[in-house]
């Protein structure tokens, strides 16, 4: 059961990273868009803690982990957009959104069930999960961006990824307004996005 959950949830996640990146090319969504989208999910989420929303709560049974904060992952990872649009040239904030996209879920999937070698820096996480990862998201990066530096942005924040950022300043990430700029969806964008405007 839990197999099916995670594996269904990073599908959800893929379905819907990929619909912002095509409603951004598209230029349907503008940054405002995105804005208001974080602003009426977070109502719903915060109505959502004390009543159940019929479709909503279909939605959060059967894609968001039952122990954190209502819509969770699809808001912080909405976050996670908003700063690549904001910060970032076009081809690189569509980059940055595939490589969170791709890499953010086949690392989750690939390193759960189906490897081995444990990373040293997170009990969590596993070396095969991190590679499988960064190289499929740097193969939808390269739609953007130049091959090389689609594959070392998504190796890199990969990387990053991996490493419980939180755990390394446990003081701080107690506070939820800390647990939501570390989390895994704002952290890849914006070192991705550095990464690539750099090279």
């Amino acid at each position: 059961m839990i197999k099916q959950f995670e594996i269904r949830r990073n599908i959800f996640h893929i379905f819907y990273g990929l619909a912002y990146v095509l409603l951004i090319y598209f230029n349907i969504f503008k940054i405002t868009h995105l804005l208001v989208l974080l602003l009426i999910g977070t109502i719903i989420a915060l109505v959502s803690l004390k009543y159940k929303l019929p479709f909503i709560n279909w939605f959060l049974e059967n894609f968001e982990r039952s122990n954190t904060f209502p819509g969770k992952g699809a808001l912080t990872f909405l976050v996670g957009v908003i700063f690549a649009v904001a910060l970032f040239d076009k081809p690189i904030a569509l980059a940055v959104i595939m490589i969170l996209t791709l890499g953010d879920s086949f690392s989750h999937i690939v390193g759960r069930f189906y490897s081995k070698i444990k990373n040293p820096l997170n009990d969590l996480r596993y070396i095969e999960g991190t590679l499988v990862g960064a190289l499929i998201a740097s193969l939808g990066a390269m739609l953007f961006v130049s091959p090389i530096k689609a594959f070392i942005a998504s190796f890199i924040a990969m990387i990053v990824e991996a490493v419980d950022i939180k755990l390394l300043i446990n003081g701080w990430a107690k506070k939820w307004i800390f647990d939501v700029i570390l989390d895994d969806n704002v952290i890849i964008p914006l070192v991705a996005g550095v990464l690539l405007a750099i090279l």
